[in-house]
């Protein structure tokens, strides 16, 4: 009874293998395995998310780079954290920080900064989430101390991993990557993406004041406009909403200590709606500005006036 099953069951399995739009030389995992995996794309800056319509089937918006202006370091490190502070909070600007696996030189002083700022900010805590459920993060392609998006996936020890050669790309068996690229070399990307990767594509920071980054998100569920509760606003996210969205790829937990929200996607993608949007930041941006400088333009005529005065 035994042989007999086994040998109806083997029949089954190959009249499957036959069927039509199968053949034996295609892959059984090409049709069968669904392999989670991440890849970030951070490409060249001055774009619109209009320009990102060529990464396929993606959901698209914009990202808050932080909390004000910010250097590009400190956009990573908020993503590497899922929170993020002002400056007033940190008792010290940004130290200089230099990717250079398998470490990151300066990444002391980033965390003894990060303590006192007197709220939970805890940078490299995705890499050390990923880590703790034995997925290693790197960074693809040649190393380029100029670029700091590296930062995104150290951890909190500052170990800095470096992906296979073969990344990013469909043979790629990182569970995380991050690299730079042309947004040519994106869009290939997205059209050779297995159907289990999470692919985030990035203008590479940093914005000025009031402005964005144009975003998009290729996966599982992702069609339309990007949205997060973080926002409350379609189409647009905050970077500290990245690390939930890597972390809920993999089902794993989301730490207390991260504040972003999951990215999510749905409606209709509206560009210019997105753009309606940027403009009513920068603008917002800009009257910040103007505000700042009346100021400094008192205190500058309050200057001349004692210098002239001191003169007499």
């Amino acid at each position: 009874m035994a042989v007999k099953i086994t040998t109806v069951a083997l029949a089954i399995a190959v009249a499957c293998l036959l069927a039509p739009g199968r053949s034996l030389a295609a892959p059984l995992a090409a049709y069968d395995i669904y392999a989670p995996r991440a890849s970030i794309l951070v490409v060249p800056g001055g774009i619109l998310p209009e320009d990102l319509d060529v990464i396929e089937s993606a959901a698209i918006g914009l990202m808050s780079p932080g909390l004000g202006e910010v250097e590009p370091e400190q956009t990573w490190l908020d993503v590497s954290q899922g929170s993020r502070a002002f400056d007033s909070k940190y008792d010290t600007p940004l130290n200089t920080v230099i990717v250079s696996p398998p470490f990151v030189r300066g990444w002391e002083n980033t965390l003894l900064r990060a303590d006192g700022a007197g709220i939970d900010i805890k940078p490299g805590l995705l890499a050390t989430e990923l880590r703790r459920n034995g997925l290693v993060p790197g960074v693809a392609g040649p190393a380029d101390r100029s670029d700091s998006s590296g930062l995104t996936v150290v951890a909190r020890s500052g170990r800095l991993s470096l992906a296979p050669r073969a990344c990013p790309g469909p043979d790629c068996d990182a569970a995380v990557t991050i690299s730079t690229a042309t947004l040519a070399k994106a869009a290939a990307l997205s059209q050779r993406r297995s159907r289990g990767e999470l692919m985030i594509v990035i203008e590479r920071p940093p914005a000025e004041s009031g402005e964005q980054l144009a975003i998009a998100i290729a996966g599982p569920g992702f069609r339309g406009m990007l949205d997060s509760a973080s926002t409350r606003t379609p189409g647009f996210v905050l970077s500290t909403d990245l690390a939930p969205t890597l972390l809920g790829h993999f089902d794993l937990e989301i730490p207390p200590a991260m504040t972003g929200l999951e990215i999510e996607s749905g409606g209709e993608l509206d560009y210019d709606a997105l753009a309606a949007l940027e403009g009513r930041y920068r603008q917002v941006g800009e009257s910040k500005g103007t505000a700042m400088l009346f100021p400094l333009l008192a205190w500058f005529v309050l200057a001349g006036a004692f210098i002239l005065g001191s003169r007499r």
